[in-house]
């Protein structure tokens, strides 16, 4: 248990700090290791390194202290480590999508990126383990779903209305519903299209396909977390796609679908089958009607939707 506790203190301690001076020796101290080995285990469970996570979370901070306070914005941009305003503009505007000076004059929302938690679970054999996919990191993962690449600027946002967050990017889509909210009230998960013809995109429209799904079947934690595994081994990352049987959902080549199969973009399922894992639940529930409509998950108040680009019925 110890060991869950540095790291949560040394997440302390970089919110502590977030508006001066980290000291990699503080670090090391909190962790009980030497220095780097937080950093690299950091990185293995979160797929970010450390240094981003702080700089995420510094600009984060940066544009609660433009849209809040009266401050000027190079005072900003030193308090959170930027030598020039130059240069905290060119890393704000990277991540914000507005310029420091534009969101304090307009109505501009920034982006948000939340602090880690990690919990400890317990396995039946008594071993410990930091459990990352975890409900309090669960909107992080769901901003992670977003892919810029899209055109469509609706398709590749995320989205809060009612306590909903929501995200898409043409190939994906994921809501998180308030605690306490009904099972598939997607009511308030929708996205403006800036057409006048049609001005909501809403999910609904999405989920709405597991109605008469011709696939229903739950994974547990444990399975989709080998599955997420199965993803990253070398077969799997040698291809842009990945197979699935849909009898075991295991992966197979296409060669071996002889059983009913579905092909996905590994980077399109991984993020939405992660983000599921974030749940209180013990399993995630899949839908699926076949054919070109989209492979549904959701396990709890998340919510999760991936196209296929191959299928195969027989």
């Amino acid at each position: 248990m110890d060991w869950v506790k540095r790291i949560n203190a040394v997440l302390d301690y970089i919110e502590d700090n977030l508006d001066g001076e980290m000291d990699d020796n503080d670090i090391a101290s909190l962790f009980a290791s030497p220095q780097g080995m937080f950093q690299r285990i950091f990185t293995n469970i979160t797929d970010i390194t450390l240094s981003e996570y702080i700089r995420k979370r510094r600009l984060t901070q940066a544009a609660q202290d433009i849209r809040q306070t009266n401050e000027k914005i190079i005072d900003i941009a030193t308090k959170y480590g930027y030598d020039s305003a130059s240069a905290f503009g060119c890393a704000f505007k990277n991540f914000h999508g507005a310029a420091p000076s534009v969101m304090r004059k307009s109505n501009v929302l920034p982006n948000s990126f939340h602090r880690f938690a990690f919990t400890l679970i317990f396995s039946e054999k008594g071993v410990e383990r930091m459990e990352y996919y975890n409900i309090e990191n669960a909107e992080i993962l769901l901003r992670q779903i977003v892919c810029k690449s899209e055109r469509l600027p609706w398709a590749q946002s995320v989205s809060e209305r009612g306590g909903v967050y929501c995200a898409t990017d043409g190939y994906r889509a994921a809501a998180m519903l308030p605690q306490g909210t009904d099972d598939w009230d997607l009511s308030d998960a929708y996205f403006l299209t800036g057409d006048t013809g049609n001005p909501k995109f809403e999910l609904s429209q999405i989920f709405d396909h597991r109605h008469g799904a011709a696939m229903t079947f739950s994974l547990s934690k444990e399975q989709a977390a080998l599955l997420l595994v199965s993803f990253s081994l070398p077969t799997a990352q040698q291809k842009a796609v990945v197979c699935l049987d849909m009898n075991t959902l295991g992966v197979i080549t296409q060669s071996e679908a002889h059983e009913p199969a579905m092909a996905f973009h590994v980077r399109y399922i991984e993020e939405p089958l992660k983000f599921c894992m974030c749940s209180g639940e013990e399993t995630i529930d899949i839908y699926y009607t076949g054919r070109l409509n989209p492979l549904l998950m959701k396990s709890g108040r998340l919510y999760a939707a991936v196209l296929p680009v191959l299928i195969r019925d027989e």
